[in-house]
């Protein structure tokens, strides 16, 4: 008896792969932007001022601070470590089939 699984469902499997990464690529370009910059504000009751002074403005620490932000900053940095995973192993796939049809082939 094999060890080995029957490998029936590899072209969908890549083929799913594909359609993944392609909707991860339509979300990167705003992702990237979306890291550095504080999110929108939500629609909140008006800010009463106890003093006669105004608020100091600090868009930087505002940005910063964002937890909004750091979430998609966070989840970009993990989505680039399951990208090189997935490439290493995607190409290891590869050449450990490329090796498996020499063999049988006989001919390399």
């Amino acid at each position: 008896m094999s060890n080995f699984k029957e490998a029936i469902n590899i072209d969908g499997l890549l083929l799913d792969l594909t359609k993944q990464a392609h909707a991860l690529a339509v979300l990167l370009p705003a992702a990237h932007e979306m890291q550095f910059d504080k999110a929108p504000p939500i629609a909140a009751e008006p800010e009463v001022l106890v003093s006669s002074s105004e608020p100091i403005s600090d868009p930087t620490g505002d940005a910063v601070c964002c937890p909004e932000r750091r979430g998609i900053r966070e989840v970009l940095i993990l989505t680039e470590g399951v990208l090189k995973d997935t490439v290493i192993r995607l190409g290891m796939a590869r050449e450990a089939l490329d090796s498996a049809m020499k063999r049988w082939d006989r001919t390399a």
